[in-house]
């Protein structure tokens, strides 16, 4: 299933571009990096990969407060396998 839904997304990105993908998907992706579920941390990091390529520029402005998130991320005892 989640590698369905993140093909699903890296191919709309693509089609749709990140005008129309980015609005409505980064207030979820702000609140799932941020939730205390570690499970819906990893949903929201998988969704953000999806469309990273599709969405690169757009994206670009917002590494600076990714980065480090994304590094504790993967240095976090919670972190799932």
């Amino acid at each position: 299933l989640r590698k369905c839904s993140a093909a699903s997304l890296d191919a709309l990105s693509g089609m749709f571009g990140a005008p129309n993908i980015l609005p409505p998907l980064l207030p979820a992706l702000q609140e799932g990096l941020g939730h205390s579920d570690q499970w819906v941390r990893e949903a929201s990091i998988l969704a953000l990969g999806a469309v990273a390529d599709g969405c690169k520029d757009e994206l670009a402005p917002h590494l600076p407060q990714l980065h480090p998130f994304l590094l504790q991320q993967l240095n976090s005892p919670e972190s799932v396998p």
